[in-house]
């Protein structure tokens, strides 16, 4: 028999058990929901850790490929990209990660670290990570995160208002206070923070109407924001 869980999510308790019909349902921190974990407290940090794992792996079972010298760089990159990078990035247009977060930085860390290998570069060689990517043609995994982020915001602004994902981003708790300390970095106020520099969010709606133009916008952010970091 399937014991059925609920998940309390942000700060908000109860004393009561919550029931369906005869049955208490019990709280549970976390699950998983086609292939990504949930967190109660609206983080990533926990799905970024077993992405990087599972990443990990498949990236070492192709160490035979990586190890060809028979095999061009320019090739090992592509499947680079499509057999590993896919599974690092699954879900990633979802997550409320910020750009010095820890683990952001271990995903970074990561993936030059993946990098060097095909192209057999030690940390002897004194290679800087910006060598790296030109050599391989990538880009930051943060501009690369950002521009999924921001694709998938075009997508939702494009949904009709009654879609669930659509509509969530005009919902409003009715009730509620806000709490003591900063407020946790969700992912609207990133999506917020990346288009920021370009245009208000109140016109985002009516550009998002347009593919093409929406396509165009996200290349702007995603660049502007790149530039001013590095």
């Amino acid at each position: 028999m399937t014991m059925t869980k609920i998940m309390l999510v942000g700060d908000w308790t109860t004393a009561a058990k919550i029931r369906i019909g005869c049955e208490e349902l019990d709280e549970c921190e976390k699950f998983c929901y086609l292939g990504s974990i949930i967190n109660n407290d609206g983080g990533c940090d926990r799905e970024i850790m077993i992405r990087l794992g599972k990443t990990n792996s498949e990236f070492g079972r192709l160490r035979r490929i990586w190890a060809n010298r028979n095999i061009s760089t320019q090739i090992k990159v592509h499947l680079y990209e499509s057999l590993v990078l896919t599974v690092l990035l699954y879900g990633t247009e979802t997550w409320p990660m910020k750009q010095k977060q820890t683990t952001a930085r271990k995903l970074e860390a990561a993936h030059h670290q993946w990098l060097r290998k095909i192209l057999r570069i030690s940390w002897k060689d004194n290679v800087t990570n910006d060598k790296d990517r030109q050599l391989t043609q990538q880009t930051k995994l943060e501009d690369t995160i950002r521009e999924w982020r921001l694709r998938w915001m075009g997508h939702v602004l494009r949904m009709e208002s009654d879609r669930t994902a659509r509509a969530e981003i005009d919902w409003t708790p009715p009730n509620g206070k806000t709490m003591k300390g900063r407020p946790r970095m969700d992912w609207l106020q990133m999506v917020k923070q990346d288009i920021r520099s370009k245009i208000s969010w109140d016109q985002a709606p009516g550009l998002a109407v347009d593919q093409i133009t929406c396509r165009e916008l996200t290349a702007l952010c995603v660049s502007h924001t790149g530039r001013s970091k590095v």
